[in-house]
């Protein structure tokens, strides 16, 4: 008989992940007004108000190790617009570690929305565009200045050492289990790079009554998320055996199901439709969306509703990233008039 690792087990590696992280990674759910009874919403976006959300959980893990591990600077890659590219900045500059951000062709600079926060917290001479003809020199540049102990961080910061805070959003919510009294029969998430939503399906799948995660993919393919599963799946049950000693056990994983956005479906755009969801859900529930991720997974969630109904409580999660809408003041005004 197969024998899995516990919620204990795991909760032990996720408290040891973030040890020394020196900020709360609970936040509330909230039951929401304006869908039919037991809908919550996991409030992920009070993690941060600078930082997406869910991205200060992956860096609740990184951070720490990337200091335990003596690495001297981070080369970050992502777009002028991305989460985490704002994220990764605010978050490297308030721990005084060194940083490039590297620019993949194409990013238009402007300043406005992320772009412009971005530059708030980023010099000209940190960015190093790949378009630049002289691109490979600057990374060797950085490179030796730190003494080549430098960390490659890939987009959306999808990183292993980043694994014990993507699973803290499964132990959080296990606290707020406490608070409803119906079982919870789903998550729904959304996922980029999906590092987070696979941290949440193998975080859940310690519970005794494990729940199904519906993950609305604004990126990527199913059969990506699937094969990055897989691999997070075996570099938990190899960190559990090796850090902390324990008998060699598997994870079992919580039933998930991969769902296409409603509307939007490419990744980056947006349409009316997303903003008036927008605008409904912050005049009935008080709650800001963006509108590249949780305002797309929402909107899915009020057209699959039906389709989806279950027999215990619904938990939507808020990744956060509200910031972003100040890159799309023109298309609210068109949703608020």
């Amino acid at each position: 008989m197969t024998k899995y690792y516990s919620e204990l087990d795991v909760g032990q590696f996720v408290s040891e992940a973030v040890a020394g992280w020196p900020f709360s990674l609970e936040t509330p759910i909230q039951e929401l007004n304006c869908l039919q009874g037991g809908v919550w919403i996991k409030r992920d976006d009070e993690l941060s108000f600078g930082s997406s959300g869910s991205k200060i959980r992956k860096y609740a893990s990184l951070i720490p190790r990337i200091k335990r591990e003596g690495i001297k600077g981070v080369i970050i890659e992502g777009g002028l617009n991305a989460n985490n590219s704002l994220a990764a900045a605010q978050l490297f500059r308030q721990n005084q570690i060194p940083f490039r951000l590297m620019v993949p062709e194409g990013s238009r600079t402007r300043t406005a929305g992320n772009q412009l926060w971005l530059k708030l917290l980023v010099a000209e001479e940190e960015m190093i565009f790949m378009a630049d003809d002289n691109f490979e020199d600057q990374l060797s540049a950085f490179k030796a200045l730190m003494s080549e102990s430098v960390l490659e961080l890939p987009e959306g910061a999808n990183h292993s050492w980043a694994l014990g805070g993507a699973l803290s959003l499964a132990f959080d919510l296990g606290r707020n289990r406490e608070h409803i009294d119906r079982p919870i029969s789903q998550v729904v998430v959304d996922a980029g790079t999906g590092l987070m939503a696979q941290g949440l399906i193998l975080g859940c799948g310690s519970w005794r009554q494990p729940p199904l995660v519906r993950v609305i993919g604004i990126a990527g393919t199913k059969n990506d998320f699937e094969q990055g599963l897989l691999r997070r799946c075996h570099e938990l049950e190899r960190e559990l055996a090796e850090q902390l000693s324990l008998d060699a056990k598997k994870i079992k994983v919580a039933p998930w199901e991969w769902e296409s956005p409603a509307t939007a479906k490419s990744f980056g755009s947006t349409n009316r439709r997303v903003f008036d969801e927008i605008a409904r859900f912050a005049r009935q529930e008080g709650i800001l969306l963006d509108p590249l991720y949780s305002g797309k997974m929402v909107y899915t969630y009020q057209q699959k509703a039906q389709e989806w109904e279950t027999s215990g409580e619904t938990i939507l999660i808020h990744s956060g990233g509200a910031l972003t809408l100040s890159g799309f003041q023109d298309q609210l005004v068109g949703s608020i008039n």
